[in-house]
């Protein structure tokens, strides 16, 4: 007697996650005949379209194969962005032949977006003050005054935003937290919006696209709020006036049909204006690059140190953290 061809039709879900989520593949088993239990079915996710890179391997609940209906792997949780490809097979038994599904077939691709974040300028577009030194420099600068001390007159850029790029499952509850480095202070009445779309120009420049900030809830550990009652962040909001101190704004809502939940954050550099300052050791020639202090107000501002913005997802686990460094400009 000829063996059973029973056949598998599978699908991923979901079909799109960021870092930090899971995705299941359910395999439907049909035209089974008199399965005897000893068959089984296996997931295998690739990281490649030609699946030849495994990097995960299921079994099957139910374990064993008893009946028409579905099977379930168990979770994947990709650690690295980028499109993965499940395979679902059945071993078959004494009564029904074996069967693979195609690599690449329709509903078993899983989409893994990466979160990330952007440091930007007033205009949300990149910027690098000093090309010849590592990182993300931002320019603070240093005007001497009349006393023999300087003044913190300016940065440059002269306004910044921090944005978080959080990919979700649609529907599904998004809460993030971004922490924010002493000692910038947020701007403007309403310094935090919420977008579900965004376009990139080949400048890198970033355009936020469909404001959906009236879908979430605002808060932080601030202890102000700006005249719209948004979460104000002030140089007193910090715990300690000294680099290293953070404070944070949390965004909770729902996550978009778009998957992205986009978060801009406006501001400004909270020691401008500040008097008192001086350079550490030298500073010969109408400028220098120095490290700075300020003994009536018990501070100090090393050159090049580096600024940690980030952002987490309590419900995926996502963690992003993006690094900008000041460069101290003192001018005669």
């Amino acid at each position: 007697m000829a063996k059973a061809s029973p056949s598998i039709t599978t699908r991923v879900s979901p079909a799109s996650v960021t870092i930090g989520g899971s995705a299941t593949d359910t395999a439907t088993l049909s035209g089974l005949v008199m399965p005897d239990g000893s068959g089984t079915v296996t997931f295998k996710v690739y990281s490649d379209a030609s699946c030849t890179n495994l990097v995960f391997t299921s079994g099957a609940t139910p374990a064993s194969v008893t009946a028409n209906g579905n099977y379930v792997s168990s979770a994947f949780t990709p650690t690295a962005a980028g499109t993965y490809y499940w395979v679902a097979s059945f071993s078959g038994d004494s009564n029904n032949n074996a069967f693979v599904s195609p690599c690449g077939a329709s509903g078993e691709t899983l989409t893994v977006n990466p979160s990330f974040g952007l440091f930007l300028d007033t205009n949300q577009c990149p910027f690098d003050v000093d090309s010849g030194v590592a990182g993300n420099q931002f320019l603070v600068n240093f005007q001497k005054s009349s006393t023999g001390t300087y003044k913190i007159s300016s940065t440059n850029p002269g306004q910044f935003y921090y944005d978080a790029f959080f990919y979700g499952t649609p529907g599904s509850a998004a809460t993030i937290t971004i922490s924010v480095p002493w000692p910038f202070v947020s701007s403007g009445s309403s310094p935090i919006h919420v977008y579900s779309a965004f376009s990139l120009a080949t400048t890198g420049c970033v355009s936020p696209v469909n404001d959906v900030t009236s879908g979430f809830a605002l808060s932080g550990t601030t202890g102000a709020t700006t005249t719209n009652g948004q979460p104000a962040i002030l140089l007193s909001s910090y715990p300690t006036q000294a680099d290293g101190s953070t404070v944070t704004l949390t965004v909770s809502g729902t996550v978009p049909s778009s998957g992205l939940v986009f978060v801009t954050v406006h501001l400004v550099w909270g020691l401008n204006g500040s008097l008192g300052w001086s350079p550490v050791g030298s500073c010969a020639g109408k400028q220098c690059i120095a490290d700075a202090t300020n003994t009536a107000l018990g501070l100090s501002l090393p050159n090049n140190f580096g600024y940690t913005f980030g952002f987490t997802e309590s419900h995926t686990s996502t963690s992003v953290s993006n690094v900008a460094y000041n460069e101290n400009q003192f001018n005669k």
